[in-house]
This record gives structure tokens, C-alpha cells and sequence, in this order.
């Protein structure tokens, strides 16, 4: 019946479509871990296991949401260090933390060898 007859639907509400893709994606990316790189990831998961330590009761969200944390703190860390390098004539603040940064991700690498 709908078919033979399109002025029986109702106009498209197209705010409202764009207001539920947008929750949509707010939520499906509160839940996932982005990062640049597989390997800041990888630092990241080994981080939140010292971190957390096997037994401790962690809810999956709480891993997320300390494994995000750590990504996002590597990947301000890693950007610094690029600009750094890509800056000659630019100061660029390379604070203390940043190096502390870089210094774990490099064991936190060296560690994962010799798993």
C-alpha cells in the first residue's frame, strides 16, 4: 500500500538521523581504542597489565578506559618527539614526562622481546 501510495510517509527527518549517527559513533568510540600505530598499542595493553597486574578484578570498561589512557599519553609523547624532529629552527617543548614517556615505550618494547 505504502508503495502506490509515497505521500502516506512521512518527510524524512534528517536532524534526527544525524543526531543518532552521532550517538552512535560517540559510543561505539568510547568503547575502542584509537591509535596511530600498532605498536603504541602494544605498549599501551603492556602498560595497563603492569598497571593492573594478573588477578587484579578489572571490569572490561576499566581496561579500556586505563589501556586508552595510556595510548593517548604515548601518542601526545610521540607527537612531541616529531615535532621536535621536524622543527629545526622551532622550540618545542620537550617536557621531562615525555621522556619518561618514550623511556617506558622503549622498555615496555624491550620487555615484550624477551617474552
Amino acid at each position: 500500500m505504502l508503495q502506490d501510495n509515497p505521500e502516506l510517509l512521512a518527510p524524512v527527518q534528517y536532524d534526527e538521523i544525524r543526531a543518532v549517527t552521532a550517538r552512535m559513533h560517540q559510543q561505539i568510540g568510547s568503547r575502542t581504542i584509537d591509535s596511530p600505530s600498532w605498536e603504541i598499542v602494544r605498549s599501551a595493553k603492556m602498560a595497563t597489565r603492569i598497571y593492573a597486574p594478573l588477578g587484579t578484578l578489572m571490569s572490561l570498561g576499566d581496561y579500556v578506559r586505563v589501556t586508552r589512557t595510556f595510548v593517548e599519553a604515548f601518542k601526545a609523547s610521540d607527537d612531541t618527539q616529531k615535532s621536535k624532529r621536524s622543527a629545526e629552527d622551532q622550540s618545542v617543548d620537550f617536557t621531562k614526562e615525555d621522556a619518561e614517556l618514550n623511556q617506558l615505550r622503549h622498555d615496555l618494547k624491550v620487555t615484550e622481546q624477551f617474552k
